[in-house]
């Protein structure tokens, strides 16, 4: 008469937070703050991911990046134009690790204004900048 007691089990599915991809477009030297959250996903409800666990798996070299209040924070390096890539990703409050994705940074040139100079005689009218 070896028989055991009924019991319930439950099996509780968690599934991990999706990562997509971001992109900006910014000139040389200059900053960009992207939430890159905003487009991430999760299963369980996007309360459930954690913006503490923001983690950069690969830095660009044009520039530095880090994540400040759940934000990714890029300055591009002055002199450095072209394009930039992080790779970061993200947990759940359950500790679920989101897939690798990728943040891209289009990164010009900055403006260069040149000296214009013009001999007019009077009453001439000069057009710069045409």
């Amino acid at each position: 008469d070896n028989v055991s007691n009924e019991t319930t089990v439950t099996i509780v599915i968690d599934a991990a937070p999706v990562a997509n991809k971001d992109s900006a477009a910014i000139k040389e030297g200059e900053t960009v703050t992207l939430d890159v959250l905003a487009n991430d996903t999760d299963l369980d409800g996007k309360d459930d991911i954690d913006p503490s666990t923001l983690t950069i798996i690969t830095n660009g070299g044009k520039g530095t990046a880090e994540f400040v209040n759940g934000k990714l924070v890029y300055t591009a390096k002055p002199g450095e134009v072209g394009t930039d890539t992080i790779t970061y990703t993200v947990k759940d409050k359950n500790g679920n690790v989101s897939n690798e994705t990728t943040v891209t940074i289009v990164i010009d040139a900055a403006p260069v204004a040149n000296k214009d100079s013009a001999a007019i005689k009077e009453g001439e009218t000069v057009y710069a900048g045409c």
